[in-house]
């Protein structure tokens, strides 16, 4: 079932360019399936958790196809794609004055608070009244890893506590700035698509190293924490 809703965008969440950044971008995107869980399946953040669960987000892939500008209505539509195991899968289409501008799609997993196991698609009572996926968008695949040596340094980044959300580590949705803003004369206007893997969850405090890659096509961004683990994986074209 495809849930709609209107959102005018918001000027805090655009660049000097007047473009939104990829992060208010998400931002939309999440409220509009947000309020599909709550209006309809009465699955409200307070009701996920007095269930001792949570939807983390393990991929988000995005095309844009032209930029969206502050201060303009735009209308997300989202539905829940028929899934499996214990990846739930969900679609974004976004119209400006019924055209398409961007499309995305998003994998999460819905985990137990208390004791961090996965729920299955099947364990979970009903199904979202999902539908089969029907559009693709340019990384419906997983990011390929590029070797340290290879990738060029591009600073140091410590999770605030302004970025941190309910479940005490870095919201989703600002992954996407941290990650993107590391790639040389990086612009929203600019970007045509992008993906990000949310490997290990970062918590307030942390210190992140990034660095990046260009292949002649497209960039990729990784963030590792102190002892060399990967946080988060990104990759990005730009036009």
């Amino acid at each position: 079932m495809k849930w709609h809703k209107t959102i005018i965008t918001d000027m805090h969440d655009a660049d000097s360019m007047r473009v939104i950044r990829p992060a208010g971008l998400l931002k939309y995107l999440h409220a509009a399936s947000n309020e599909q869980l709550a209006v309809n399946y009465g699955l409200t953040e307070d009701e996920l958790r007095r269930r001792d669960t949570a939807f983390i987000l393990s991929a988000m892939n995005v095309d844009i196809y032209k930029p969206i500008y502050m201060e303009e209505e735009i209308e997300v539509t989202t539905f829940a794609e028929i899934s499996h195991g214990v990846k739930f899968g969900r679609t974004y289409e976004v119209r400006r004055g019924g055209e398409l501008v961007a499309l995305a799609h998003a994998q999460f997993a819905l985990v137990r608070i208390s004791d961090r196991s996965f729920v299955r698609v099947d364990e979970l009572g009903h199904t979202f009244d999902a539908e089969e996926r029907s559009s693709a968008t340019t990384f419906d695949s997983r990011i390929k890893p590029v070797k340290t040596e290879e990738m060029t340094a591009a600073g140091n980044f410590t999770v605030p506590y302004s970025f941190i959300d309910r479940n005490r580590h870095m919201n989703n949705t600002w992954y996407a700035d941290m990650l993107l803003s590391a790639v040389p004369d990086f612009s929203a206007e600019r970007v045509s698509a992008f993906c990000i893997s949310y490997l290990h969850e970062a918590k307030l405090g942390e210190e992140l190293s990034l660095s990046y890659s260009f292949d002649g096509e497209k960039y990729t961004v990784k963030s590792t924490f102190a002892d060399g683990s990967v946080n988060a994986l990104a990759a990005v074209i730009m036009k």
